[in-house]
Order: C-alpha cells, then structure tokens, then sequence
C-alpha cells in the first residue's frame, strides 16, 4: 500500500497531533498491537501526522497530562484510562466482537441449558461492560473489528448507525496457497480431523459445546481426530479437556498453548476443520487457520461469514451434532474442493484489508464514517405514485446521510417534476438533491448521464418503480462492498444466472429457454437459503444496483450500444468479471412493481421486443456464459431492522 494513498485524499488534514491507545503486547510496541487490526492502523495513523502511543498506565497519564491531540484512537480501556487526563478534539473507538451485553445473554442462556457452575466463568470472558458503554457514548466515530452480526449486536444496544462501523481484520502476509495446497495430507485414511485452536479456552469461547459434542458417543466412534490448541482459562475447562481425553482416548490431542507459528502450520496442513463456536470471544488465530485453508465451522458470533457447511449454534445441541455428522458424508474431493474455496474466501475478503482500514480512516478523518452514495433516479410519467415511491427510499437514503439524489426527469409529460419538487420542498432531507430535465431518452442513457456526474463512491442505479422498503439497506450494502473489494456490482432485487442458448434448465423458480437467452433467476422462488446469503451471480438486476465507481472510471458505463434499454446491466456484470472483478446479489427488502412496461401500447411493445432480440444477439455475440456455478458465498447475518 503506497502511503501517497491518504495523503492525497485527506489534504489539509495531515499532520495532526494523534493519541493512539493501543493494547500492550508482550514486546510492547504499537506496531504488534493485540487489538483489533495488529499493527496496520498505527502504519495508517503514521501517515496522517505525528503519533503518541499510550497503554493508559499511570505512567503514561502522568506523562500526558494536559495535553491537547488531534484526535485519540484506540480501544475502550485506553479511552476511559486517557479521557480527561489530556484532551482530544474527536475521538475514534476501537471495539472487538459482539457488544457484550449479548454475548453475556448467550452465555447466561448456554449456563443455564447445560447446568454450568459459576466457576465456568470469568472476567475475561465479558470484560467491562460500563466502561465500553460510557465510551463508546461519548467517542466521536466507533469501529467495530467483525461482521454484521457485530454490527446489529450494537445497533440493537443504541448505538446510533452513522457512528459504528465494521470492518473485517485480515493478515498481510500468508503463506502461498501452491505452498499450502501442496501439504495437503495425501493419505488421509478418510480420517477427518478437527481442531479447535484459541488463545484461551474458556466459556466464551464456546469449548464448552465442543466439550459436549464430542463426548457423545455417536461422535466420538466415528473415525475423527480433534486437535485442541490455547490454554484453559481456569480449572475448570482443564477439567473438561481431561474428561475429553478419557472418552476419546487416542483421538483427541491437546497442545497447550505452547505451538510457535511452525508448529501451528504443521498442525494446520493436516486439518480438515476449524471449530470455533464462540459466543462472542473474537479469535484472531481464525484468520491464519483459514489462510492455511482449514474449513472453518463457525457460529454466527465469530466475526466471519464463511462457514461453508453451516454455522454452527454454540446452544443447540442436535444441530451441532447434524452439522459434524454431514462433514463424514464428504468424500476427500469434497474436502479438497471446500479448502480451496476457504482459500479463495480468504483472499477476497482478509488479505487486502488494509485498503478498508484506509478507506475508513479516510472516512472519518473527512467528517463521515460511511462513503458517500450516489442515487441515480430516472423518472418517467409518474406522476401518480412517485411521491409514494419517494417517501420510502428518503428514510433509507437520510438513514445513511452521506449520500446524494440525482433525479433525471427523462422526457416526461405529465406532472411528475411538479410532484418531486413538491415533495422535496415539504421536508428538510439530510443529503443533497440535483435535478436534470432530458429528452425521452430511456433507461441505458438516462443512467448513464446520472452515473457520469455521480461524486461518491458508489452509485445506485434506482428506478423509477422500485419501491426501497428497508431503510438500513444502504448500510448493509457499503460494509459489503468495504470489506469486499472484488464486488464491482450488487445487486439488491436479485441475481441472474446466463447460459449458452440452447441449454434446457429445469428447477424452481423464474427460468427462461428461449432461443433467444437462457437464463435462471435467483431469488428466494428458485433457492430459499438465498435470502440467508450474500451470493455471486453472472448478472444482478435492476433494482438497486449497486456499482463501484472506480469500476466504472476505469472500465467504462453502461455501453449505450444497448440504448434504448435491455442488457446493457447485464453486460456490465460480465465485463466486470472479465476484468477479474465479481457481482454478487443479496436479496433486500424491495419491490419492483414493473409500472413502467405494464403501460406500454401496442407499439411500444412491439419496440420492446425488437430491441430484447436486438440486444440479446448483441450480449450473447460478446459473451460465453458457463454451465457451471459454483460461486462464491457467505452467511448475510445479523442484519438490522428498525
């Protein structure tokens, strides 16, 4: 990462004076920092001025009463230890794993259904809970190190959505995937091996529903290792380890806490399986488990999407056991196939996630935590229901804030102008609005004059019938694209598969075999644990659609050889992925009630269908789409609603 990169974005706001309150590790330099994000935030902070570091002892308070700083950065012990001792004009939080009161609700729950003692729990397992509140109210900008899950954990506690955001840790560096791929265990025997590796092992960190799943002896007989690496938090869970030993005998090997990184990657080459079923303890040994690419078995806590065969709930006992039982029914292909997509995940969304971190601090040291949005609104002869239209996608579009509405009047005759100004002028938005009046010039260049004079960092292709229903959405989009740099394109109604004309598809759902195109819908008709995901697709549909505006800087708008409308979206995803981007689709909370064509004569229609052929000759003529698809996924959880 070149340190032009902030510099450049952030003229006039570099060499600040910066307080950074960072976790002290063991060689106690900020550069190895044990939070969230190791040492990539403090090379970040180093470009934009001078920086202090501080653990929040007493001799360092000593040392820094009475100063004044830019800005403090760091973690809620350092905060509450700093605060009022020296002062800071802004402040940005560092946060780690779900909020904690939920994690505590989980454990309290889990306590309860298995019949813990009070010995099974300490402090470390929840941290200061009043001291991580009083902070995180009064710091400026809250970054939160996991997923959505983490980010809703929050939300659903009153911290307001403009203040928080999550972002995903990730590595710098990994060992080469030929060079991972190449250790391998040839001679497997179809023994599936398990490992559960955490920097302690305790409560938190879900052992305890490890403990119980292979205790049982439908588990334990069948033909399995488990490797178990950290140290036990207290007697207690030495205890359990023990029990574990004697039912399991020579099949489950404990390592302490003592394994060095080679240690480790050897114990990795030979895995199948990461466990991690925590109940809220972020674990960053995750992340060089994956980057080995051991499948992870994750609950929906860890601070990760990718589980591949399902997460893993840390308190439902018979779903756990379902869950290891489906992983014996997986040939040694199967499991060669799933390692190397736990590789690819971890490439498309940890090894670059200092271009996130950076985007982010760029963010917020520019007065906003979220990029901004560019809606772009083509309106057509809607008199009657634009004003319903709008009234719904302005609680999204003020929700997030940081945003812009480009509204195109595109050749109407009607008092649709009249109606959207007047809305307009009833309320006090809290974004901007530009209005542009065009000839009739359809869809394909209507965007397109939208998408060119766009100023943020994505844009939102709306149309004038798509009724936005969830007012978080544009919040759950950003932190995808943010932590997904591959994703030139999502798409918000749902996806579409292509396949060479001539295919026959057969399945639930929306299916097209025509000789003209052959294409298969996803949405929920077709797969319903597709409302569960975030999925890559060929194409997304109008409806939002989301674009990365850099992609389109650097490889063109919609091509206006499809003008007036019709493919010209869907050529746009497959150039994206020609330049080795992706799309993918989530299936918000949207509606397109298709009021635009429902009006269309008989001789628009018959326009209609000549350019349909016209296009898709065009389409088909540039691209090959594949029969297979086994794209890429990841769990779409903990999504927020208001």
């Amino acid at each position: 990462m070149g340190r032009s990169f902030l510099v450049k974005k952030l003229k006039g706001v570099t060499n600040m004076k910066i307080l950074f309150g960072y976790e002290a590790a063991a060689d106690d330099k900020p550069e190895h920092t044990s939070g969230p994000f190791d040492g990539a935030l403090y090379e970040i902070l180093l470009q934009l001025g001078s920086v202090t570091v501080s653990d929040g002892s007493e001799h360092e308070r000593s040392k820094l009463k009475g100063l004044d700083y830019d800005w403090f950065v760091g973690t809620a012990g350092c905060f509450a230890a700093l605060n009022g001792i020296c002062r800071f004009a802004k402040s940005l939080l560092l946060t780690v794993g779900r909020h904690p009161a939920e994690t505590m609700q989980s454990m309290l729950t889990l306590k309860a259904g298995h019949g813990l003692p009070d010995e099974a729990f300490q402090p470390s397992d929840i941290g200061d809970t009043d001291m991580l509140n009083r902070s995180m109210k009064v710091a400026d900008y809250i970054i939160g190190a996991g997923n959505m899950e983490t980010y809703s954990s929050y939300i659903r506690h009153g911290v307001p959505k403009r203040k928080l955001r999550t972002l995903l840790d990730g590595r710098s560096h990994r060992p080469a995937p030929q060079d991972v791929q190449s250790r391998w265990r040839k001679d497997t025997g179809h023994t599936r091996i398990f490992t559960f590796m955490a920097s302690e092992i305790g409560f938190s960190s879900g052992f305890d529903a490890v403990f119980l799943l292979f205790s049982e002896s439908i588990i334990a007989n069948e033909n399995i290792q488990l490797h178990i690496a950290g140290k036990p938090a207290n007697a207690f869970f030495a205890g359990r380890i023990a029990q574990l030993q004697s039912t399991m005998g020579g099949k489950l090997f404990f390592h302490g806490g003592q394994l060095d990184i080679a240690q480790r990657a050897e114990l990795l080459a030979r895995s199948d399986f990461i466990l991690y079923p925590t109940l809220g303890k972020h674990e960053p040994l995750l992340l060089e488990a994956i980057s080995h690419g051991v499948i992870p078995m994750l609950s929906r806590h860890a601070g990760l999407d990718f589980s591949p065969l399902g997460l893993f709930d840390p308190v439902d006992h018979s779903q756990q056991k379902q869950l290891l039982l489906q992983t014996q029914q997986l040939s040694d292909s199967d499991i060669v196939a799933l390692k190397r997509k736990t590789l690819d995940y971890f490439e498309e969304y940890h090894l670059f996630y200092q271009l996130g971190l950076e985007s982010t601090v760029t963010d917020v040291m520019n007065g906003s935590l979220y990029p901004k949005i560019s809606i772009i609104l083509p309106v057509f002869n809607k008199e009657a229901t634009i004003v319903s239209l709008l009234s719904e996608l302005h609680l999204a579009v003020n929700e997030y804030g940081n945003a812009e509405l480009r509204i195109l009047f595109d050749g109407c005759s009607d008092r649709s102008e009249q109606e959207v100004r007047g809305y307009f002028g009833s309320i006090k938005p809290d974004y901007s609005i530009a209005y542009e009046t065009t000839p009739n010039l359809f869809e394909t260049r209507s965007n397109n004059i939208g998408l060119k004079k766009a100023t943020g960092a994505y844009c939102v292709i709306v149309q004038d019938d798509n009724y936005v229903h969830d007012r978080d959405l544009f919040f759950e989009a950003v932190q995808f694209l943010e932590k997904n740099r591959k994703c030139a394109i999502l798409g918000c109604l749902s996806g579409v598969n292509f396949y060479p004309r001539g295919t026959v598809l057969q399945g639930p759902g929306q299916i097209s075999c025509t000789p003209n195109e052959v294409y298969w819908r996803q949405d929920e008709r077709a797969d319903p644990q597709l409302a569960a995901r975030v999925f890559e697709v060929d194409a997304c549909m109008r409806g939002p659609l989301i674009l990365r505006k850099t992609f389109l800087e650097q490889y063109g708008y919609l091509d206006e050889v499809y003008a007036p409308l019709y493919q010209d979206d869907m050529d746009l995803c497959f150039r994206a992925r020609h330049y080795g981007y992706k799309a993918y689709a989530m299936l918000a909370d949207v509606e397109n009630r298709s009021l635009t064509m429902a009006n269309y004569n008989s001789d628009m229609s018959r326009m209609f269908q000549h350019v349909m052929e016209r296009n898709t000759n065009i389409f088909y003529a540039r691209w090959t789409p594949s029969t297979a698809k086994d794209y890429a996924w990841v769990h779409r959880t903990g999504r927020s609603r208001s």
